[in-house]
């Protein structure tokens, strides 16, 4: 097997690791495992984006409430991550 490597320019070392990760699995739960993991990758950037989208939110209330008189002035929040405005 480490030679059917060699000819398609896998290290040896990559092969022994990828045997230790999908060694026991069939092709089937190797390909679900994997797109488990990229789904996983997905979901914390979401939570990740989310959770700063949160805390802008957070920190514009905080001033809003620090402030003497109510202000009439609309401020918009463009979160980078979804580009989604938040309007305030």
């Amino acid at each position: 097997m480490v030679e059917a490597g060699r000819k398609l320019g896998i290290t040896e070392q990559t092969y022994y690791r990828w045997k230790k990760e999908y060694g026991g699995l069939r092709v089937d739960q190797a390909k679900r495992l994997k797109g488990l993991e990229q789904e996983h990758v997905r979901l914390k950037r979401l939570v990740a984006d989310l959770s700063l989208d949160n805390s802008i939110l957070k920190e514009v209330a905080g001033r809003k409430r620090d402030e003497e008189k109510p202000s009439h002035s609309w401020a918009s929040i463009v979160s980078p991550a979804t580009g989604v405005i938040i309007a305030r």
